[in-house]
């Protein structure tokens, strides 16, 4: 039984059309050794059975709260994880939010190292405000996917951190000083959410977790990577992104990219849009290479509109 004094942590899972992972990593979050958690699903506009399917699935099955709420439509990845970050702070009682990809496996002790951690931070007095994890890849649980990542604004180009790598714990002795956490596992404290704000909405996909970072430290909020702590990530389901072959990205996920790209630049770093536009041409010419030529007028269209309008609204 969960102890009282426990600090509660809110498990935020978004679904859009990919129910039997959800199923899935639920039943993983079962076999936790932390227990004062409750769990909120957001079907997100899958146009499917998929929450009727997941509550079938798991019912009796697991004993936390789980609360299942439905987006009002698929605005992408922030609106749908806001939804239940919304849900969640409303309820009063969450000390930590998880904001959890439906495509992951977590492994029983991995809750309880992320609150420990936050924990001692706190009574610390030091200003923590996001946890990421080891992610290790589902296909290959040997290899890691990233312990966080960096980031080159003059070309607005992220590197996951150990991608790649056989995993024989060489991070967990010195843990890296990322500059962004990998969205696939954001560990919030309810100070930070209140203080900084939701997820930013208007990247649909990819880079919410820049946009996190950059807020969070504009207002003294540093962010930590767990390497005691770990999931198994199975990468690019929902989005066609994938974990393999780049050449095989698909012109969603090509999109959102670039556009991402382009849009935090201008947000942030306005001044690094033009060796970011240089940076572009090698991207065109490995597109020219894999005859990928329709994401060319798609990458000119976004150019010029940046280019144009180079200032948008406040991500907060």
């Amino acid at each position: 039984m969960p102890s009282s004094d426990e600090p509660k942590v809110y498990v935020i899972i978004l679904n859009t059309r990919t129910k039997q992972e959800t199923v899935e990593c639920l039943l993983s979050l079962e076999d936790s050794t932390y227990r004062t958690f409750e769990v909120v699903v957001v079907e997100n506009d899958s146009g499917d059975d998929s929450l009727p399917f997941i509550q079938k699935a798991v019912a009796g099955r697991v004993s936390y709260p789980l609360h299942s709420l439905e987006s009002p439509a698929n605005h992408g990845f922030a609106f749908g994880n806001n939804v239940g970050l919304r849900f969640a702070m409303a309820r009063g009682d969450g000390r930590y939010y998880w904001v959890l990809n439906n495509d992951t496996i977590v492994p029983p002790d991995t809750l309880a190292v992320q609150v420990q951690a936050a924990e001692e931070d706190r009574r610390a007095g030091r200003r923590i405000g996001q946890y990421g994890l080891k992610l290790r890849y589902h296909s290959h649980p040997d290899l890691l996917q990233a312990v966080g990542g960096t980031y080159n604004k003059w070309l607005s180009i992220t590197r996951e951190i150990g991608n790649l790598e056989r995993d024989e714990r060489q991070y967990d002795r010195r843990a890296p000083r990322p500059d962004i956490l990998i969205g696939a596992s954001l560990f919030v404290s309810d100070e930070f959410l209140r203080e900084v704000g939701l997820l930013g909405e208007d990247y649909f996909i990819y880079y919410e977790e820049h946009d996190w970072a950059v807020r969070g430290r504009r207002r003294g909020w540093g962010l930590r990577v767990l390497c005691n702590g770990l999931v198994y990530h199975k990468q690019g389901v929902s989005s066609g992104g994938g974990s393999g072959d780049r050449a095989k990205k698909s012109a969603f996920s090509d999109f959102y990219s670039f556009r991402n790209r382009l849009l935090f630049t201008a947000r942030y770093h306005p001044y690094c849009l033009p060796t970011v536009y240089l940076g572009f041409l090698g991207i065109a010419w490995n597109r020219i290479r894999r005859g990928q030529w329709d994401r060319l007028p798609m990458m000119l269209r976004l150019m010029a509109t940046f280019w144009r309008r180079p200032l948008f609204r406040s991500g907060s």
